[in-house]
């Protein structure tokens, strides 16, 4: 059967009816492909957790090289540079004066090492003394003098060494004009000054002192201390015993002592304490 216009048409086919197209997802791709400018389909399952560990583990190496890098300059310090002829005691005593003299910043340990050597040299070249990084006497004299004086020297400010000193037998320098007097202070709070009574040193680091200070709860300080360690005993009003860590008298007289104290009744928690000055 042919149409009007010519053309073979169906007989059971409506010339007026138009056949759906075949349905296709929203975006016009057909039917398994992706809609346009999505390729999440095309993204590995597995690349989602691989970047969260790596991001992980890198947060972790920049946390642990911030952490280290403060104190790398301490690394190693409890092991020991040189063989020096001193004491722990003696070696502690030494690398907490330069920590207050501003050379030293690592573990007061009684360790020789290399960042105490550094730190003797440091200050034997800011005093014009042999830089050898090793503690001798014109050292020793030299640091208990700028304690004694409290001042310090740095590498920016030019600084004359003191005069070396004749050695003599400890105890046998006679006292300075005056009253000797020793500066206790606890914790870095106020400082209390004592008379010297009595200060006998048969050796460097074997003292035996007494000191008496007047308008204050402490009226009486005993110190004894045998190879640079010993008690120390706070009486009069408030009373208090203390262990001496390092005790130290120079051929000039000069006295150094640390350690902890706490009152006798066990009121307050043990505290540390420095004593410096002159002793008799």
């Amino acid at each position: 059967m042919t149409d009007m216009s010519g053309t073979p048409s169906d007989p059971g086919m409506d010339p007026t009816t138009v056949q759906p197209a075949a349905d296709q997802p929203d975006g016009g791709q057909p039917d398994g492909g992706p809609p346009d400018g999505d390729s999440s389909s095309s993204r590995p399952p597995w690349l989602i957790p691989v970047l969260v560990v790596l991001a992980v583990v890198a947060a972790g190496l920049v946390f642990a090289l911030v952490s280290s890098g403060g104190d790398s300059d301490c690394d190693g310090d409890d092991e020991a540079a040189v063989e020096v002829d001193l004491s722990a005691a003696e070696i502690r005593l030494i690398q907490q004066d330069l920590t207050d003299l501003g050379y030293y910043g690592c573990s007061v340990n009684g360790v020789y090492n290399t960042q105490t050597v550094d730190a003797v040299k440091e200050l034997q070249t800011d005093l014009g003394l042999n830089a050898d990084g090793i503690i001798g006497p014109e050292t020793l004299a030299a640091i208990d003098e700028l304690l004694a004086r409290g001042s310090t020297t740095s590498s920016s400010t030019s600084s004359t060494a003191p005069a070396d000193t004749t050695s003599t037998t400890a105890g046998s320098t006679p006292p300075p004009e005056g009253v000797p007097e020793v500066e206790l202070t606890i914790d870095g709070g106020p400082t209390t000054t004592f008379e010297v009574t009595r200060c006998d040193n048969p050796s460097e680091t074997t003292v035996t002192l007494t000191g008496e200070t007047t308008g204050g709860d402490v009226t009486r300080l005993e110190l004894e201390a045998e190879d640079g360690q010993g008690t120390l005993t706070l009486s009069g009003a408030d009373e208090a015993e203390g262990t001496v860590d390092t005790a130290r008298v120079s051929d000039t007289g000069a006295i150094v002592a640390s350690g902890d104290i706490a009152p006798s009744d066990d009121s307050a928690e043990t505290s540390s304490f420095r004593l410096e000055g002159q002793c008799a």
